[in-house]
């Protein structure tokens, strides 16, 4: 930044002291013959001592620089000290306001709320420059609209290496300028295609089918719930989780009363992990089946715990379009969750070995998003009427003749 700037102004135009903190004073006349005299402190935000002195600075404005890598509250400290210099009594500023660049950050990113959702009203204002490079026909072009290439020494050619082997969530934070992530690993679902799976609007229940729950049951429980409609297509209405949460509690505090909100009907069917019917509810002589039965939603174990027929399963919806050609999976927005775990957060981790270099992991990362995906695995294992054979296989039968109330579960 500091290279960037002396760039920018010469030493010669602003001199700058090189102590601590850095600071420079800058006097020059205009054409007009009105004169700058600005100061101007370079301070770092990552540290608590330079986010404290925030505190007892007067500034006319501020500028972030790759404003994502900063905490909402520090952009909050600092918004705070602008506008308050020159006083009053010295006619105050005829301007201030903080300004911020940066690369687009995730949908969970204050600057997505800020620029997105409007999130500060009248009092922003956002603008995006035009990408370098134009994609027609799975090949990129120059696009004439990005006037800055002309900075750059090396032209669209700096752009255009960029994207010869990059991935395609890299290409569209770091080249396109879209919000998004950059994914460390590898995604478990790259089948997963946001603009597809997505709703554009929240996922009701109909009151009329029945409705049906994923559970795992681990230290941090998560459960999702999810109907199976005409086509077939499972359409993802929410999700529920907890942090540290016995399984008492979250069931009692949080899934029934969530459930109560979105569903009216009376039929619920629900499976879990099938091996946690071994397992005590924290200090409770009762497993989690236990648990579960206890407050009225009986789950059923779902046909395997292994980790490749889950993913498998799942995957075998998303790569699938029904009647009308809709996908059969349908994921509620408001499921943030499983959203950003579909988008990469949920993913094979690295693995670094100076032998062999990077490689990567053939077990998802342990994290937030994996026990809400644990959960729609085991629901959709179950309403898919997988089975195991003897040898471990992944087969997938028809479902057993059912007593018509339950005729809905099968898949197609």
């Amino acid at each position: 930044t500091l290279k960037t700037w002396v760039e920018w102004i010469p030493e010669t135009v602003c001199p700058i002291k090189w102590k601590h903190p850095i600071e420079a004073r800058m006097r020059e006349q205009l054409p007009d013959g009105t004169w700058i005299d600005m100061e101007v402190f370079f301070v770092a935000l990552d540290r608590e001592e330079d986010i404290k002195k925030m505190l007892s600075t007067d500034a006319t404005g501020a500028w972030i620089n790759e404003a994502r890598e900063i905490d909402e509250e520090i952009v909050r400290q600092v918004r705070g000290r602008t506008g308050r210099f020159p006083p009053v009594k010295h006619g105050g500023p005829t301007w201030s306001g903080l300004l911020v660049d940066s690369n687009p950050s995730d949908e969970n990113h204050w600057l997505y709320r800020y620029d997105e959702k409007k999130a500060l009203g009248p009092y922003a204002e956002f603008f995006r420059y035009p990408p370098p490079l134009i994609e027609e026909r799975g090949r990129w072009r120059p696009n004439p609209e990005a006037v800055y290439v002309m900075h750059q020494p090396r032209g669209y050619d700096y752009w255009l290496e960029m994207v010869f082997d990059a991935p395609r969530d890299w290409i569209n934070v770091y080249v396109l300028g879209k919000y998004g992530k950059v994914k460390g690993g590898k995604a478990v679902y790259p089948e997963y295609n946001d603009a597809i799976h997505c709703a554009r609007e929240q996922v009701s229940a109909n009151n009329n089918l029945p409705l049906l729950l994923g559970w795992d049951l681990d230290l941090h429980p998560a459960c999702v719930a999810a109907q199976l409609h005409p086509g077939p297509q499972l359409r993802i209405l929410a999700e529920f989780g907890a942090s540290e949460m016995g399984l008492i509690q979250f069931v009692r505090d949080i899934v029934k009363p969530g459930i109560a909100r979105i569903y009216k009907g009376k039929t619920i069917y629900s499976w879990a992990d099938p091996t946690s019917g071994s397992r005590r509810s924290g200090t409770d002589a009762r497993n989690a089946y236990d648990v579960l039965r206890q407050a009225k939603l009986p789950a059923r174990p779902a046909p395997t715990n292994d980790f490749r027929i889950r993913r498998e399963a799942v995957a075998s919806l998303l790569i699938k379009l029904v009647k009308g050609g809709k996908p059969a999976l349908l994921l509620s927005p408001d499921c943030r969750m499983l959203r950003d775990g579909f988008m990469g957060e949920y993913h094979f981790p690295q693995q670094y070995n100076t032998a062999s270099g990077p490689t990567t992991s053939d077990k998802p990362a342990k994290n937030d998003y994996s026990h809400y995906h644990d959960a729609l695995q085991y629901l959709v294992l179950g309403c898919m009427g997988l089975n195991i054979d003897p040898k471990e296989k992944f087969i997938k039968k028809r479902p057993p003749p059912r007593p018509a109330r339950e005729k809905w579960l099968a898949w197609v």
